[in-house]
């Protein structure tokens, strides 16, 4: 058997003193069918004044969840990162980083101007991003000593409409999917 919420619960309870109220006024004397209205409309106002109460209280716990369900999804982001921002090498997963030159959001594919090292290993410079992917956005800004990370956003719809011609972006690129799986997007505070 399905439970009424406690507001529909109070509400009926109201409707039924009323009901009962009336009734009683109806078939008592005229004095007392005055006093019963009275008694019954404190009663009312006392029921509508905990129905409120109780509305409050549950718009309370309806933020404290949505509260909570955000800090689930950050956390699980943040698990999501230990899983998949590194590259695994045993995987054929390296970090690539560059500069944004281009975006095609409808095919997913962005074009980079590679930064090169030592280490670096040359990829086309149109790289497909898989859907999904996880995204990273680091607002950096000018410290003590030199640049710091000042915001971190976590993203794991993979939605590139975040990143932007000029941005500067790291990534974890899965070379036998000659695709990307993971980004950081760095920015400059105020850009």
């Amino acid at each position: 058997m399905k439970r009424l919420p406690t507001p529909a619960l109070t509400l009926l309870a109201a409707f039924a003193v009323l009901i009962a109220v009336l009734a009683a006024g109806c078939s008592s004397t005229p004095g007392t069918s005055s006093q019963a209205l009275a008694d019954a409309q404190k009663n009312i106002a006392d029921l509508q004044s905990e129905l409120a109460a109780l509305q409050n209280e549950n718009q309370n716990l309806k933020q404290q969840v949505q509260d909570l369900s955000h800090q689930v999804d950050q956390l699980n982001l943040q698990i999501k990162e230990g899983q998949v921002l590194g590259p695994n090498p045993k995987l054929g997963e390296i970090w690539v980083e560059g500069s944004v030159l281009g975006l095609d959001l409808t095919r997913r594919i962005i074009t980079i101007d590679q930064h090169m090292d030592d280490n670096s290993v040359r990829i086309d410079p149109k790289v497909p991003v898989l859907k999904g992917a996880y995204l990273e956005k680091r607002t950096m800004g000018m410290g003590a000593n030199g640049a710091e990370i000042v915001d971190v956003q976590f993203f794991s719809d993979g939605d590139l409409s975040r990143i932007h011609t000029g941005d500067t972006i790291r990534f974890v690129y899965l070379q036998d999917k000659k695709a990307a799986k993971a980004i950081i997007i760095e920015t400059m505070e105020g850009s």
